[in-house]
């Protein structure tokens, strides 16, 4: 990619407006930015590919459910090696969670959920829980037992809800791209496609541990192997969020290290600390997007000096929604 000066220009792309939407695309962002400024009114991408290729991620469960034991065992070892989200899990700890999605009833799953939860080495919740709820980050204990009250539902209406998204992606980058006067088109944004996609069995969008696996082998002809069958989740969107929060660390670390400082009566200090500097030392980095939108947003909307109004917490939440 050329045409981009540096961590500054990252910055000014994402943070100013400090939207959770618009962080989230910073790699179409920076496309449209270099489109433009090459002359070009049409930006071609494929951001909408994962919701039209989307499969369960519990998937496992659905196969239990048909009786096909034999299959939910070799896809939860598959799974275990291959599957974007569930790689590195322990197969047998895939099975018997999948087991409990598909046959254990809802309450049972929550009390399993929150006494999870308290367990020493599992996963804190990063807000308190007085910050309002937002639909991109879970909100405390109040998360396992939404979650856990849901069946398991059939996989076209999960697909179905899964493509929501598809209008929260087309309003983040329509207004992404009117900042530069750049037109966008995805071809997986069609509904031919997509209904095409929403009505294939659940064989064909995961296959031995493998999302997307229709397409994967669609493209035998064009693709290599080692780019069709390449493990892993870490794109080229994934390494400029790490690169600015690699190279905001002194920034950002001051502002965790201030005790007054106006997110913190929405987020725990204590455990966005802990993410914090697990997201630097190579962990996942969607915790660090969650944290830095979150404290741009705080430190935009609501003064250090405490003091805000009723309006100003609903400002904040509303523009953490998106709207």
């Amino acid at each position: 990619m050329t045409g981009i000066a540096g961590i500054d220009e990252l910055l000014e792309e994402a943070w100013p407006r400090s939207h959770p939407e618009d962080n989230d695309i910073w790699l179409q962002a920076l496309l449209i930015r270099v489109a433009a400024r090459a002359g070009h009114r049409v930006v071609l991408h494929g951001t909408f590919g994962d919701l039209a290729n989307w499969s369960p991620k519990q998937y496992i469960a659905h196969l239990m459910r048909a009786g096909q034991w034999r299959k939910a065992w070799c896809e939860s070892r598959a799974a275990s090696q291959h599957h974007n989200m569930l790689r590195d899990r322990v197969a047998r700890g895939l099975w018997l969670e999948n087991f409990g999605v598909a046959f254990v009833p809802p309450a049972p799953q929550a009390v399993g959920e929150v006494a999870a939860a308290q367990r020493p080495g599992c996963v804190a919740w990063l807000d308190q829980p007085r910050f309002p709820a937002i639909h991109w980050l879970p909100c405390g204990p109040h998360f396992g037992r939404t979650r856990a009250s849901r069946r398991l539902a059939p996989v076209q209406q999960a697909h179905l809800k899964a493509l929501r998204f598809l209008t929260f992606g087309r309003t983040g980058l329509a207004r992404v791209a009117g900042r530069h006067g750049v037109d966008t088109r995805d071809p997986w944004d069609d509904r031919r496609v997509v209904e095409f996609f929403l009505r294939l069995p659940l064989q064909y969008p995961v296959r031995d541990g493998w999302t997307k696996h229709l397409v994967r082998a669609t493209f035998a002809d064009d693709l290599s192997d080692t780019v069709r069958w390449r493990i892993g989740k870490e794109h080229l969107g994934w390494h400029l969020k790490a690169r600015v929060m690699q190279q905001t660390q002194d920034q950002c670390q001051a502002y965790l290290d201030n005790p007054a400082a106006s997110c913190w009566r929405f987020l725990d200090r204590g455990i966005a600390r802990k993410r914090y500097a697990s997201a630097l030392s190579g962990g996942r980095f969607l915790p660090g997007d969650e944290l830095l939108t979150i404290m741009v947003r705080s430190k935009t909307c609501i003064p250090d000096d405490r003091r805000q109004t009723n309006q100003k917490y609903q400002f904040m939440a509303n523009g953490c929604r998106g709207n």
